[in-house]
């Protein structure tokens, strides 16, 4: 056990989500993680026997959430699929533990919201005010003193990172066109007729055509830096393990100049340790930003018209990084701290 260590419990370990926040934490010099939960049928089981890939890291055994809850930690991470999370959280937080939640149960205010795109109603909708969006390049002084965190979905990351300094200028039209692809494990580790290889790859496919969660997710933050801010969302599964590619159009109000959109968004991400701006002629590829926390922006116009691309690996910055780059800001330490690693290339 690390000495004066933030106490940690993971819930969720048997997903990549859980499995990936789980290796980042592993090498936290200031945390400590006390225990692991994952779905009953792996209670019981070693972590490597999970995730064998683990090996000698992956010794600690699962155990029940419900007896995982009556132990003594400092903050529960909670990589659990949709609607399970607000089952416990109230438990959690009357203990005073601080909760991170990956799953989209903490990512709206409005209850109502929540029941339209999830189809149930929310269990503890009061926790709602208490919770904070946890995207730390926009809501970072919220998130310092955060009782729950929403942690974003992946797909809202690339394109809110990538849209919302040029929304704050209101230079743009409405709506903006959020043309999206991600890797397969964006749709976790349980196998599906829609995921298993054969229907994955060697093809490309739209799905969730202005049916997916996470296009509210999207407009609710868009419209903090704009109003009047509309999106038209599309996502596609490509025949990748991971990381996401944005490439989101334009028009602008009037025509500016470009080294003008490239100063908007390096002053507005001056400071931030995870937003590159990839200044070159050609857009970056995902690969670049694989295992990383990093979220790559490229910019091109001609004309009034702006293509942006942004690209997030899911897992990382878009999901298990980004919570605990989160984790990071709420117990007041470096926000690279266990994130510093570079891109696992080619």
């Amino acid at each position: 056990m690390k000495k004066s260590a933030v106490k940690i419990g993971i819930a969720g370990i048997g997903g990549y989500t859980g499995s990936v926040l789980y290796s980042i934490l592993l090498n936290h010099p200031h945390g400590d993680i006390v225990w692991v939960s994952s779905e009953p049928s792996h209670v019981g089981k070693k972590i490597k026997h999970l995730f064998p890939h683990f090996m000698e890291k992956g010794e600690r055994e699962v155990i029940s959430l419900e007896s995982a809850l009556e132990m003594e930690v400092d903050v529960v991470f909670t990589a659990l699929p949709h609607k399970i999370p607000m089952k416990y959280a109230e438990k959690i937080v009357k203990r005073g533990i601080r909760l991170i939640d990956l799953s989209a149960d903490f990512r709206f205010k409005d209850p109502k919201k929540y029941e339209k795109w999830y189809g149930v109603a929310h269990s503890c909708p009061g926790l709602l005010e208490k919770s904070v969006y946890g995207l730390p390049e926009i809501f970072r002084d919220e998130i310092r003193n955060a009782e729950i965190i929403g942690n974003p979905g992946c797909y809202p990351t690339a394109a809110i990172i990538a849209l919302y300094p040029l929304l704050k200028e209101r230079i743009v039209e409405f709506p903006v066109i959020i043309d999206a692809k991600s890797g397969a494990s964006g749709a976790g580790r349980a196998p599906s007729e829609g995921n298993i290889y054969c229907e994955v790859n060697e093809g490309l496919k739209p799905y969730g055509v202005f049916t997916h969660r996470h296009a509210p997710e999207i407009e609710e933050v868009l419209k903090m830096a704009d109003t009047s801010a509309e999106a038209v969302f599309i996502p596609h599964l490509v025949p990748m393990t991971r990381g996401i590619e944005e490439t989101i159009y334009c028009r602008l109000k009037e025509e500016i100049e470009e080294d003008k959109i490239f100063s908007i968004y390096n002053e507005f991400y001056k400071d931030e340790p995870f937003v590159q701006i990839f200044d070159s002629s050609t857009p970056p590829l995902t690969k670049y930003v694989l295992g990383t926390n990093k979220c790559f922006l490229w910019m091109k116009k001609e004309g009034k018209n702006l293509v942006i691309v942004s690209c997030i690996d899911n897992l990382v910055k878009g999901a298990s990084g980004q919570a605990v780059q989160n984790f990071n800001i709420l117990f007041g330490f470096s926000e690279e701290t266990s994130l510093t690693q570079l891109a696992i290339y080619p």
